[in-house]
């Protein structure tokens, strides 16, 4: 799943879960009989405005090749990101709009290195100090899942994934030393200055 929307956005996926209002694009393998479902693959949740090009409409438009995309004032001087003044305020929205720890509850500030999925739940490893963490949740007890960047919108987290998602902050509640309920997981922007673990 991956989300190509500007802003903090949050998608809960589970049964009966109304989506109707929210823009997707599905990737999907075609049935191979009549009696087989088409196999959903990817869902990409898109801006109201998005549409699919055909190759012709493809084709029909101008190449254009961009030779940088750094961050430019008015007078067109270059701007680093380090030096843009509405950097701050957008991290301390960010550090306000993050879910809150709960009681009992722990966050850790990690990178996500593998999805496993049983038939009734799935879990993920998060590397963050220094065990790595094991946290599960059980069906009908959905984890959320929220974007603050888009640097990591397009990570794979599939089941049986070992993609390495950094910037991870997960929220859990604890079970033993390395292990837990997973309450929720959110994306954050690097150099959010997050300590690696609060409660």
């Amino acid at each position: 799943m991956s989300v190509l929307l500007e802003g903090s956005h949050s998608f809960k996926l589970d049964c009966g879960t109304d989506l109707s209002k929210d823009l997707a694009v599905l990737t999907y393998a075609p049935s191979k009989s009549p009696t087989d479902p088409p196999v959903l693959s990817a869902i990409a949740f898109v801006p109201p405005e998005f549409v699919l090009l055909t190759p012709q409409q493809i084709s029909a438009h101008r190449m254009v090749v961009v030779h940088d995309d750094e961050l430019r004032s008015r007078d067109g001087v270059i701007v680093g990101r380090d030096q843009d003044p509405s950097a701050d305020s957008r991290l301390r929205s960010i550090k306000q709009e993050l879910r809150k720890p709960q009681d009992g509850e722990s966050q850790v500030l990690g990178t996500i290195s593998h999805v496993g999925c049983g038939p009734s739940s799935f879990s993920i490893s998060v590397s963050a100090g220094p065990r790595p963490l094991t946290l599960d949740s059980k069906r009908g007890q959905t984890a959320k899942v929220r974007w603050f960047t888009t640097e990591t919108t397009q990570a794979v987290l599939n089941c049986g994934s070992d993609a390495m998602v950094p910037n991870a902050l997960v929220t859990y509640l604890p079970r033993g030393d390395s292990g837990g309920e997973l309450r929720a997981i959110e994306f954050v922007p690097r150099g959010l200055g997050l300590s690696d673990s609060r409660r």
